[in-house]
């Protein structure tokens, strides 16, 4: 991740408040229906349709500053974006947040949810952003052909987000144009803010192929279904008009749609970038691999490493058809750069959340962020001692008989634990969990466990004394 930078929300849902500072592993732990999915959705639909809210927004104020910035430095070779630039841009985007958050509400969960307010504070960047102005000389022959490019692919924008740079090829007469004007402050904002998690790109066609991946919980169900939910829910009920849809109780959330929208048109990789991280999952959780036929709707299945045929998911465990879709969309051609999983451990034994949670974060130190919901206290646990194992190596110490790569360890500075609290009023308290170079403590999950314990304590002392009761039957 190039940019960090703070989700500020208020009066969202059950949520009064929260403040998320985003991450490479970040982590959303708590009580049961305290809104941690709200937020994990809202952060996908700020990243994922971010690019979509910009048109028609020259006329906000804050517009005119970065249009201002942008002529004024459009004659030159290279810029750099420094902090100044920074909050130009930062108050425009607020803004459009501000005058687009209840069609964005609505646009995630199918469903006008009340927000209060919603804006992106303290922004910072591992490197400065840079824009190269690359000026083109046409001939008024050639113009009525560029113009007809235009309108089908674009041209004149170019953006190499891996060097955090934007190369912009431009012509003489664009200075004039307005519009063109517009879409280039557009993409600078959005390579700004949401870059490195989505192509910056708020008008390409191919946007679909690099949004963030968002897993739903009860991925088992979608599984199985799929093909059924598919023909009514986006063929039908997301063509309707906004009256249709009122009408109609076939809903599911953008998200979701767009997860069942992806394995309708998903494509298998023979190598895909995360071959390894595949590999070791299927080695050593599914004992096995999945992969999808050619049939127009594809078929998934599961193939064990101790028979030959290809099982359909239906007949499988709950644990392949729930771990399926992580490693089906790690294999596919969707160049996604950020997963979001909704309950990763759900159907997982103990010990095979921790060589997920090894998996989840090989993704991370290989550059993918990972945010994920969860209510598995040993994935924390698991999260400590990689924690303290990667600080003790980085003091020269090595602990023995621990077969753990460097890839299985983790930095601190990498992790962010939100803890989500239901309090007495039905509203819900987050909070950031302080995080140590021994890890983090996660108040929810230790609170429960010390209960439990303090349960059988007292149930072990009451056998011993009554066991040891001079007035037992046994003992006159």
């Amino acid at each position: 991740m190039r940019q960090r930078w703070t989700l500020s929300i208020n009066d969202f849902g059950k949520i009064d408040n929260a403040r998320i500072d985003i991450s490479p592993f970040m982590l959303f732990v708590g009580d049961n229906n305290s809104g941690k999915s709200y937020v994990m959705s809202l952060l996908w639909g700020i990243v994922s349709l971010g690019g979509t809210l910009f048109f028609d927004k020259e006329s906000l104020r804050t517009y005119k500053d970065c249009q201002d910035w942008l002529l004024s430095n459009i004659d030159k070779d290279e810029v750099i974006i420094d902090e100044e630039a920074e909050t130009l841009f930062l108050k425009w985007f607020n803004d459009i947040l501000a005058a687009e958050k209840e069609n964005l509400v609505k646009r995630i969960f199918n469903y006008p949810i009340k927000l209060g307010s919603v804006q992106i504070e303290n922004y910072r960047r591992v490197e400065p952003l840079r824009i190269n102005f690359n000026w083109i000389s046409i001939k008024s022959s050639e113009v009525d052909e560029l113009d007809e490019a235009e309108d089908d692919e674009g041209v004149f924008t170019n953006v190499d987000m891996d060097n955090s740079q934007i190369d912009f090829h431009l012509s003489k007469r664009l200075t004039s144009v307005q519009d063109d004007v517009y879409e280039m402050v557009s993409i600078i904002t959005c390579a700004l803010f949401i870059g490195s998690l989505n192509i910056p790109f708020p008008t390409r066609r191919s946007l679909n192929r690099f949004e963030p991946v968002y897993l739903p919980a009860s991925r088992t169900g979608f599984m199985l279904t799929y093909k059924m939910l598919i023909d009514p829910l986006i063929n039908e009920s997301y063509s309707m008009s906004d009256d249709q849809k009122e009408a109609t109780d076939r809903r599911l959330p953008l998200s979701v749609v767009k997860f069942l929208n992806k394995l309708l048109k998903m494509d298998i990789k023979e190598k895909p970038k995360y071959e390894e991280i595949v590999n070791f999952l299927e080695e050593n959780i599914l004992l096995g691999k999945v992969g999808k036929d050619s049939s127009p709707v594809p078929n998934y299945f599961y193939k064990p490493k101790s028979i030959e045929d290809n099982l359909p998911l239906y007949v499988t465990s709950s644990l392949v058809s729930e771990i399926a879709p992580i490693i089906l969309f790690l294999q596919s051609g969707y160049q996604f750069r950020l997963m979001i999983i909704e309950e990763p451990e759900a159907h997982l034994h103990l010990e095979l959340q921790r060589v997920l949670l090894r998996g989840l974060i090989r993704l991370v130190n290989s550059g993918l962020p990972i945010w994920i919901t969860t209510h598995s206290d040993t994935f924390i646990q698991q999260i400590n001692n990689l924690i303290s194992l990667k600080n003790l190596r980085e003091e020269g110490i090595e602990v023995k008989n621990l077969s753990y790569d460097e890839a299985d360890t983790i930095s601190p500075e990498k992790i962010k634990i939100y803890q989500f609290n239901n309090i007495d009023n039905g509203r819900t308290k987050v909070g950031l969990l302080e995080s140590t170079e021994e890890g983090v403590i996660v108040p929810t999950f230790n609170n429960a466990i010390y209960e439990l314990s303090k349960e059988a304590l007292a149930i072990q002392k009451t056998r011993f004394e009554n066991e040891a009761d001079p007035e037992d039957d046994g003992d006159r």
